[in-house]
């Protein structure tokens, strides 16, 4: 539509970002999910 108006706002805070993936990887661990990748 050519009276659409698309806003994009990419600007966030990282601590959010880490925030939630360390929850996500803390319940992941108490399931015994995933893959523990060695990256060095």
């Amino acid at each position: 539509d050519d009276h659409e108006i698309i806003l994009l706002h990419p600007m966030g805070m990282a601590i959010e970002d880490i925030s939630s993936a360390y929850f996500i990887y803390q319940q992941a661990q108490q399931q015994n999910n995933g893959t523990t990748l060695n990256l060095y």
